[in-house]
């Protein structure tokens, strides 16, 4: 039961206790998702984490996720940003103005002036909060001299390293900021409000290390690739839903939609080699939707399994009998005789709205978190944490197009 949770406490990489207090109300009448928790550490902070912005599903803690300060990526939301921003500020001796341009992230611009309001500097998020103890000194270091900046220039226009075009600002004695053309006019800087503005070391930028999105080791923020991620997705009319951990690399793997019912997972690199949804690339081999236009009025059955105590698939077939005999020799095969299969719906309907209730129960259920993902777990796409049972006989219970509940 999710009231047994309440009261359970995880501990934080920073050595913070997080507890359970409460479930956080959902859509569904009686029915809660997400939990709201208390940081021993961070929840003294009653301004920077109220009561309530500190929520995490049941899943995820027990995969030792941490939904506050105390991770070692926490993921601070816009507000946070300006508090914490504006803290700093005030006590370094600046004044935080706002972001420059949209919101991006931790690559999002800031703009910071002096008491009194003559020097306007401009930072990263992430780059302010984590040197802006020693922004003073960055900003009124000596300053390069305009005879040394434009011979610095001259040498890197004459390596050829950078686009045509390519424009610089001084940075300090010893960094160029570099005003990339074709960056500039990219669908991230016009589209996405992302910076075509790189601050680079001179040694770099005379060695050939280009700082802007054109060379090929530059290091994507998390926001930049889930700005393209999307955009390709929507042109398959599929949806971009998360990462399934932090985003660091190409390695990194993310969950999406693809349109036609199936939930995935893939890397970011497989996915931009052109990989997609491979139930999709399956269809016309095994029909891999399990949808079946020539058979559209045909008498269906959706059926809700509880295998042992572990887990419960919903699913969908024209012969309930069979595939339940299919389930049994399969336990049998795989050693898992102890998972007595108890039957807890079958609902009848024409195949084509049997089939569009269980996509729908499969969405609702995946995106609030109950989808079964355990090594023994891994032979079907369509099983759910036995938690799930109260939010699976609430969306039935809806159902006007199926008889049998």
């Amino acid at each position: 039961m999710k009231e047994d949770f309440i009261g359970k406490s995880f501990t934080t990489p920073k050595g913070g206790l997080l507890t359970v207090t409460e479930v956080t109300k959902g859509r569904f009448k009686g029915d809660h998702c997400r939990y709201i928790l208390e940081c021993s550490i961070c929840s003294q902070d009653e301004e920077l984490w109220p009561y309530g912005s500190i929520e995490c599903y049941k899943r995820n803690l027990q995969k030792s996720r941490v939904p506050c300060g105390c991770s070692r990526n926490p993921k601070w939301g816009k507000w946070q940003h300006e508090i914490r921003i504006k803290r700093l500020a005030l006590e370094i001796g600046y004044i935080f103005l706002g972001f420059k341009g949209n919101y991006q992230g931790n690559t999002t611009e800031i703009i910071l002036c002096d008491a009194t309001g003559n020097e306007l500097i401009y930072r990263t998020i992430a780059n302010f909060l984590a040197n802006g103890l020693n922004i003073k000194n960055r900003c009124t270091k000596d300053k390069i001299s305009g005879e040394k900046f434009l011979k610095r220039v001259r040498i890197l226009n004459q390596k050829g390293y950078l686009v045509e075009g390519t424009q610089y600002r001084a940075d300090g004695e010893d960094r160029l900021w570099v005003i990339c053309p074709i960056c500039r006019e990219d669908d991230y800087s016009k589209i996405g409000g992302f910076p075509h503005e790189f601050s680079a070391s001179y040694g770099n930028l005379k060695l050939g290390v280009i700082p802007c999105r054109c060379s090929k080791a530059y290091r994507w923020s998390r926001e930049e690739r889930e700005f393209l991620i999307k955009r390709m997705l929507c042109e398959k009319g599929a949806a971009f839903k998360g990462w399934i951990e932090d985003f660091t690399n190409n390695n990194s793997r993310f969950l999406f939609y693809c349109g036609k019912g199936h939930i995935r997972d893939i890397s970011l690199r497989s996915f931009l080699r052109g990989n997609f949804c491979k139930d999709c690339s399956d269809k016309e081999v095994i029909n891999g939707n399990g949808y079946y236009p020539e058979r559209k009025h045909e008498q269906d059955s959706l059926y809700v399994i509880m295998f042992g105590e572990d887990y419960i698939k919903v699913g969908r077939s024209f012969n309930v009998d069979d595939r339940l005999r299919r389930f049994n020799s399969y336990m049998r095969s795989s050693g898992f005789n102890d998972k007595a299969i108890k039957i807890l719906h079958i609902l009848t309907g024409e195949h084509y709205k049997v089939y569009n209730e269980e996509q729908w129960i499969h969405e609702e259920l995946r995106e609030r978190g109950f989808e079964y993902n355990e090594p023994d777990g891994l032979w079907s796409t369509e099983l759910f944490d036995t938690d799930s049972l109260q939010v699976i006989n609430y969306l039935l219970g809806k159902s006007e197009v199926l008889s049998g509940f």
